[in-house]
């Protein structure tokens, strides 16, 4: 539990990685979907939860974990990582504690990559 406590929001350095492969244009294209996805993505996370299909569980929950630490998202793929870790261990009834941090930590990202992006822009 201690290194969702310690892990930042936002990682800048991985955007930045990435805008060297693919350009900054399309980082902000990419960053705005991902952004624009969050809130279907914890809607079908509870959803697949509620209908106890762990084997689908796992799978969004490692996808949406990798996604979020290609941008950056560093406590959202933390909470995922915890999720994944709670399946491992059986302990299903601790994600939805974790779900409800992926919500806050939704908003304080969205702020934050909103920042980001007006940074550039003045740039």
């Amino acid at each position: 539990m201690d290194n969702i406590l310690t892990k930042k929001t936002f990682d800048p350095n991985n955007l930045a990685h990435l805008s060297k492969i693919i350009g900054q244009d399309m980082v902000q294209q990419v960053t705005q979907q991902f952004i624009e996805s969050i809130p279907q993505y914890l809607i079908d996370i509870q959803e697949i939860l509620t209908a106890n299909d762990i084997k689908r569980l796992r799978h969004k929950i490692h996808q949406f974990k990798g996604e979020s630490l290609q941008l950056g998202a560093m406590q959202l793929s933390c909470l995922c990582e915890q999720i994944e870790n709670s399946i491992k261990q059986e302990k299903l009834k601790q994600i939805p504690i974790y779900l409800d941090k992926m919500e806050a930590e939704f908003i304080q990202l969205k702020m934050v990559l909103n920042k980001y992006d007006e940074q550039f822009n003045t740039q």
